[in-house]
């Protein structure tokens, strides 16, 4: 006994040492990589994968981990597990059961993916494996965010690009042989890219060999839920059970899942569905707030033959709230019984009761619809009745033997239907009146006969009045027959007749006279569309080979711009199979294109499937014509191609050049290809794109076009003349296009000036050129203007003055204008240097012009100005500041003058020094300072003594007055508001005012004073010498003066004193006169022999004229009388005749006691050319008393002169004449 119990004591410790020792082995690192590589070997065996394992963690006993547990196939991760826990309890295994108290599955990712051949990557990944042999307890499955994608195949597949996320849920499973028990409970996860979540799901599922119940099914999907409970046994001849009930189903929730689901609310639904192997009851019963509903239907199997039973009804439904696309307002009701003993129309035995009453179509409403129907013994019968404010529709139809011959009859009656109510269109209003008879078999047209008329009443479609239409049609054997259809309407008049069927048109007759044409015009788009007139035609042929022929007949055409005084033509159409033509000839005659006129039109066109052929002949007038032809071919974008065009107009005949010419006409851009025409030397070519919406790229060339031509054309200057070439390119974009190109114009002339060739540059950006308008400038908007010229010829402003002349010199400039329209910013230099010019109306001639101006953007600097003109010469210079506003700031300049002729004509020669006058200014004003000499002066009255009397009425006195208002208020006058100055005048002993009756030297210093409009004037001139002739005597200046006192009006004085020398008899006697006083209303006083001798003014008169008193003389006046008189009108008889004949000098030499005497005449045929002829009458030989001088002034005191006759031929000559004055 002791021996046994040794025995047991040391095998328990042996056993004992050896659990110790396996504890130990376990724990080892070894051991873990040695079970780790052994599972993944078994794994080989289970899975058709490949299996791999990160680390074994944990006592191996009651649990352990697993980390990064990973399933590949075919290269590809199916499934990743970071972590993976479990726990078991080796206890159980004593009573041959396993327990895994805990599996933990923590972030497992699974990627399903669809094979091309529609497999999936998981089919058969793990192989079937036999029953287990012990029971295997799971009381507490744990998957925490899990995640699984899918890829399917169908892109249109809910769950493409869609994955399942943080999917979390417990389990219970326990699996033994008879049984498997599934207890799944807080079942939750989302979809990516979808707004519903499964947030809670609960079910109980027992399977067994032959029967499988869920129970407590629950599933929680936003605002819905669903509960149930199911139910299969014996799976060979297998019955079930299935209940659902929904309470409630959120529909709104479930619209992102369906998106044609529009019906809204909660729906409360319930489903029982039980049967067995051959037989199956359904009950399906709907609440909704719109109506609601059930269909109950059993069906049972029996020899072969499907029994069924079928009950429906709806009750109160709302289409509009039900349908998809916000159906009818209704309020409709349903009833359905049908039962049969088989599938078949012969066994159908059917009741349908259909009704609406207060409901709605459109925006009409329903008074009543009633749709009654009846299937029975093989025949069917149908009853329609339908009442509403928009008509009533009737009909009554019946088919017998409906598996059979289908012989039906049918009668529909429709009054008063308004159209508008059943298409949803209230443009349409329609008062309309059929009726129908139909009779036939198998619903084959070729045995149906019908008969009926149609009645339109006064309506309205599509925004046409239709005063009436009616017609009348029958059928017979599927031919239809239409006798006259008559349509009248605000469109015109149409009628059509014929006979037809489904295959072809026998004959068809159509006529419309055209009346207005609202609806079409609209339908262009077009403003203005008018035509009166006929078009009509036939149509007949098969529908595959139709062929229709007509002709129009139109007057007062007009298209928008386009009018066509008539219109005529022909057209046709063929068509064969799949293919047509189309032709049309047609003439317009008195036709307006906008502004274009022309005489007729004659076009010719063939249309094919894809293309037109046109020919056209345009006369503008019998003149002017023109021939295209070409080929216009269809689709998105148009095209015309061009084959040929001559145009014939205005004296020339342009042709086209190249052999590929079309243009493309698209939505958004026109395509211009290699647009050439040619006459004569003249070319014109286009090519390029030019786009409403996107880039430009549009070239244009124009080469040797006169100029004098076209202008004439467009009604321009007729003195524009030359050949001009331009090359243009559109760049840019649509919004923002860009104009840039050259031209050169040779041989040119504007007006009287003529130049060789002128070439330049242009751009234009921003803006948009006009026809007949000029380009936009914005004043706000930036712009940018440059002008470059080296050595431009300034003679073209000749042709913009006739006072000046001889305009010759160079112009060389680099300025940039840079900034807006109301702040510009200039800058660069403008050089004029060697120029010439002349002023006729002064008598002068300036050469050696030279000036530099400074352009800059706050100033304007002209540093140096230069002019001469014989010998005196004229420089200057000026600085203008500006501000930020572009005004003036400040001005400073000053002019220096050295014998510099203002003027040298026979009227006045005029000659200054300045040695410096100042100018100055600011915003406020220009002010001047300085001094004036009058270097040389001669001013002849001559042009004053005219004699003219001058009449001025009432009206022109007003006149007058108002021009002179005028003028006070011009732009020149309130430019003097702001100028002001004082300016000395100084006139040295050479300043003479010279006339037929006066010749007087002055000198002295005036200053002159301005404000604004306002001329002072101060100081005194003094009358140094000269003469006066007064009733042909000459008086000599013994003394004079003026004074000015300012106002040139009224405050002059005058101090003169001059004297007459004469003989009466052997006495020598002195004539003093005396002028004083206001030069506005001078005093004259005469003495005689002394300055205080006083005489009356009539024996002044009288010693002038007889060298003797008035009275008391006793000298005989008769001798001395006629002296006078012939003296005084041969002065006076020169002035009329010289103003009247245009000649600069008239003599007339009177002879002793009346006698003849002679006569000279002259005029200057320039300033420095004088010409003479001269009569004496005195002599008795006419030819020798004739004489003619030419005299040319070289220098002012060198002349040379020509004489031809005279009585002595010392007369007759050339002479060099040398003339000195003293003064």
């Amino acid at each position: 006994m002791k021996r046994f119990l040794k025995i047991i004591l040391g095998l328990f410790g042996l056993l004992v040492l050896l659990l110790l020792a396996a504890a130990a082995l376990t724990q080892t690192q070894r051991f873990r990589d040695w079970l780790r590589d052994e599972i993944v070997a078994a794994a080989r065996e289970k899975i058709n994968g490949r299996l791999a394992l990160g680390k074994i963690e944990g006592n191996l006993i009651s649990q352990f981990k697993i980390t990064n547990l990973t399933i590949t196939r075919d290269g590809e991760t199916v499934v990743r597990v970071p972590r993976l826990e479990f726990g078991f309890s080796p206890r159980e295994l004593w009573d041959r059961r396993v327990l895994i108290n805990l599996l933990l599955i923590d972030s497992a990712a699974i990627h399903l993916r669809q094979n091309p051949d529609s497999s999936w990557n998981v089919q058969n990944l793990i192989v079937t494996d036999t029953t287990a042999i012990w029971p295997i307890v799971l009381p507490k499955i744990r998957i925490r965010n899990a995640e699984v994608t899918i890829s399917p195949l169908d892109t249109a597949s809910f769950f493409y690009r869609r994955a399942v996320q943080n999917l979390n849920a417990e389990l219970l499973v326990e699996y033994t042989t008879p049984q498997t028990v599934l207890d799944l409970r807080r079942l939750a996860f989302n979809v990516t890219n979808f707004p519903l979540a499964v947030s809670e799901s609960n079910a109980h599922v027992v399977q067994t060999a032959d029967a499988v119940q869920i129970d407590k099914l629950q599933i929680t999907v936003g605002g819905s839920t669903v509960t149930g409970n199911l139910r299969v046994r014996d799976f060979k001849q297998p019955s079930y059970r299935v209940q659902l009930a929904a309470t409630p189903l959120q529909l709104d929730d479930w619209h992102a899942l369906v998106p044609q689901l529009s019906t809204q609310g909660p729906l409360e639904a319930s489903l029982l569905c039980t049967g067995n192997w051959d037989s199956v009851l359904v009950d399906l019963e709907l609440k909704h707030e719109a109506g609601e509903g059930r269909l109950l239907a059993f069906a049972r199997r029996n020899s072969g033959r499907v029994g069924y039973t079928l009950d429906a009804d709806i009750r109160r439904a709302d289409l509009a709230r039900l349908l998809p696309e916000r159906g009818p307002h209704s309020h409709l009701n349903l009833s359905l019984r049908a039962q049969g003993d088989r599938l078949s129309l012969d066994s159908l035995q059917a009741m349908l009761h259909l009704t609406a009453d207060s409901s709605r179509l459109g925006n009409h409403a329903l008074s009543n619809f009633v749709l009654e129907g009846a299937a029975r013994n093989n025949d069917l019968q149908v009853d329609l009745q339908l009442q509403t404010p928009a008509g009533e529709i009737a009909g009554a139809g019946r088919v017998r033997d409906l598996s059979g011959a289908q012989d039906f009859d049918m009668n529909l009656n429709v009054k008063r239907l308004n159209l508008a109510a059943f298409v949803y269109d209230t443009t349409l209003i329609s008062n309309l009146n059929f009726t129908a008879a139909l009779k036939g078999r198998h619903l084959n047209l070729n045995t149906l006969e019908a008969a009926g008329t149609f009645d339109l009443r006064p309506s309205r479609i599509w925004e046409i009045n239709l005063a009436s239409a009616r017609g009348v049609f029958r059928s017979h054997a599927g031919e239809m027959v239409l006798d006259t259809l008559r349509l009248q309407s605000d469109l015109g008049n149409f009628s059509v007749d014929g006979a037809f069927n489904q295959k072809q048109i026998h004959l068809l007759h159509f006529i419309a006279e055209i009346g207005k044409l609202d609806l079409a015009r609209r339908l262009l788009a077009a403003d203005t569309l008018h035509a009166r007139g006929v078009i009509g035609g036939t149509v007949q042929g098969v529908f595959d080979s139709l062929s229709v022929n007509g002709g129009f007949q139109l007057s007062g055409v007009q298209y928008n711009a386009t009018h066509a005084k008539n219109l005529a033509g022909e057209f046709g159409y063929r068509r064969a199979g799949l293919s047509g033509e189309a032709t049309l000839n047609a003439t317009a005659r008195s036709l307006l294109l906008a502004d274009m006129a022309l005489d007729s039109v004659k076009l010719a066109t063939r249309y094919p499937e894809t293309f037109a052929e046109v020919a056209a002949e345009i006369w503008l007038d019998p003149q002017n014509s023109g021939v295209i032809s070409g080929r216009y071919l269809f689709g998105d974008t148009a095209r015309f191609e061009v084959n040929q065009a001559v145009l014939a107009v205005f004296d020339q005949t342009w042709e086209t050049t190249a052999d590929s010419m079309w243009i493309e006409l698209g939505p958004e851009e026109y395509f211009f290809h290699n647009i050439a025409l040619r006459s004569g030397p003249e070319h014109f070519f286009l090519d390029g794109k030019l786009s409403f919406i996107g880039a430009e790229d549009l070239r244009l060339s124009l080469s040797n076009l006169q100029l004098a031509r076209y202008a004439k054309l467009f009604g321009l200057e007729e003195g524009l003349n030359g050949l001009i070439d331009i090359e243009a390119r559109l760049n840019g974009t649509a919004s923002a296009p860009r104009l840039d190109g050259h031209f050169l114009i040779n041989n040119g002339k504007l007006s009287e000036f003529a130049y060789q060739s002128w070439a330049g540059a242009f751009n234009f950006e921003d803006e948009k050129l006009l026809d007949g308008s000029p380009v936009t400038l914005y004043k706000d908007r930036p712009m940018r203007m440059q002008a470059d010229a080296q050595t431009l010829d300034i003679s073209f402003l000749q042709a913009f003055t006739q006072r000046v002349k001889n305009i010759r010199g160079t112009l060389s400039c680099d300025v940039k204008l840079e900034g807006t329209l109301s702040n510009m910013r200039p800058g660069g230099p403008i050089r004029v240097y060697n120029a010439t010019f002349a002023l006729p109306e002064y008598g002068t001639a300036y050469h050696d012009l030279f000036f530099v101006v400074s352009l800059a953007s706050n100033a304007l600097d002209m540093s140096s100005f230069r002019v001469e003109s014989d010998k005196g010469k004229l420089e200057g210079n000026v600085k203008i500041s500006l501000d930020h506003e572009g005004k003036v700031s400040t001005l400073e300049g000053s002019v220096f003058a050295q014998n510099f002729p203002l003027s040298k004509t026979r009227d006045l020669e005029l000659r200054i020094d300045s040695d410096s006058t100042r100018i100055t200014g600011d915003a406020n004003g220009l002010r001047y300072a300085g001094a004036v000499t009058v270097k040389r002066a001669i001013y002849s009255l001559s042009s004053m003594q005219t004699g003219k009397i001058l009449e001025i009425d009432e009206a022109e006195l007003q006149q007058i007055l108002n021009t002179n208002a005028e003028e006070k208020d011009s732009t020149f006058a309130r430019l003097l508001q702001h100028v002001s100055g004082e300016l000395k005048i100084r006139m040295p002993r050479n300043t003479w005012i010279r006339g037929p009756e006066v010749n007087l030297e002055l000198n002295g210093e005036l200053d002159l004073v301005q404000e604004g409009e306002t001329y002072l004037l101060f100081g005194a001139i003094d009358i140094a010498r000269g003469t006066y002739e007064l009733y042909g005597k000459k008086f000599t200046v013994r003394s004079g003066k003026l004074i000015f006192q300012g106002d040139l009006d009224t405050a002059i004085q005058i101090d003169l004193l001059a004297s007459y020398v004469f003989r009466q008899g052997k006495e020598k006697h002195e004539m003093f006169v005396n002028i004083t006083g206001s030069l506005s209303n001078p005093q004259v006083v005469f003495s005689l022999d002394s300055e205080n001798a006083t005489i009356e003014q009539k024996d002044a008169i009288s010693y002038i004229l007889f060298n003797a008193p008035a009275q008391g003389s006793g000298i005989s006046l008769a001798g001395s009388a006629s002296g006078v008189v012939s003296g005084l009108v041969s002065q006076q008889l020169s002035k009329t005749l010289g103003e009247g004949l245009n000649l600069d000098v008239i003599e007339f030499g009177a002879g002793e006691n009346l006698t003849p005497g002679s006569v000279l005449v002259g005029k200057y045929i320039t300033n420095d050319l004088f010409i003479s002829v001269s009569q004496d009458f005195s002599s008795f030989n006419s030819a020798e008393a004739l004489r003619v001088a030419l005299e040319l002034e070289v220098l002012r005191e060198f002349f040379l002169q020509a004489t031809r006759g005279g009585k002595d031929e010392k007369d007759t000559g050339f002479d060099v004449i040398w003339k000195k004055e003293w003064q």
